[in-house]
């Protein structure tokens, strides 16, 4: 599930007090790199970062409300029950970073942000448009979408086991290579959606038929 291309880099490297009171001080900020930083709890509400990236920034529990978000990645952070109220998310990219529990029903409209390798483990999503959406590589089990227009989503190779999909648009989504997807079209608009044999027979099983193997 490791993804071994280079990490692309931004902005300067300074030192970790520098880099928390550039944070503190400024509302903006453009093309910043922030790295190895203890920002937990931290709130960052209202502040713009754009083209910035984050790099093993502990953010556990950390307050977003109402920031911009913009062409920006999270690489190898921990954002575990991160709160993203009112939180503009434009071209965000997300690797190898920790996202437990984390409540994205509360985003600005139209987010644009995409996972790679990542634990999405307990994540809820809850009426949000999510079209085209690539989740690839990543731990999304016993999460929630609800609701949600997923058309054309990307789950290749995702661990979705025990994960809730209700009243979402989920039509040429792709769970070919997830496991554990359980994708109940009586709940669902799964027009076209791509499915594997093992979310067929885990379909077939939780409709209460059997599979029988006439081979």
């Amino acid at each position: 599930m490791r993804d071994e291309r280079p990490i692309e880099t931004r902005g300067p490297v300074s030192s970790g007090e520098d880099q928390r009171a550039l944070i503190q001080q400024s509302d903006e900020l453009d093309e910043q790199r922030f790295e190895q930083l203890d920002l937990r709890k931290r709130s960052l509400a209202g502040k713009t970062f754009s083209r910035c990236t984050f790099a093993k920034v502990s953010l556990q529990e950390s307050l977003w409300a109402g920031a911009v978000l913009e062409d920006c990645t999270f690489v190898d952070c921990d954002l575990a029950r991160a709160r993203f109220d009112a939180t503009r998310l434009r071209d965000v990219s997300f690797r190898k970073t920790r996202l437990m529990g984390v409540d994205w029903s509360n985003v600005a409209e139209f987010p644009a942000f995409a996972f790679e390798d990542c634990d999405l483990q307990f994540a809820i999503f809850v009426g949000l448009s999510l079209r085209k959406l690539r989740c690839r590589s990543s731990r999304v089990t016993e999460a929630t979408f609800e609701r949600c227009d997923l058309t054309q989503a990307d789950f290749a190779a995702s661990d979705l086991r025990a994960t809730r999909f209700e009243r979402c648009e989920l039509s040429r989504a792709d769970f070919s290579t997830a496991s554990g997807a359980l994708i109940d079209p009586t709940q669902n608009k799964a027009k076209g959606a791509k499915i594997s044999a093992e979310s067929a027979a885990l379909l077939a099983t939780h409709l209460g038929l059997s599979v029988v193997d006439a081979r």
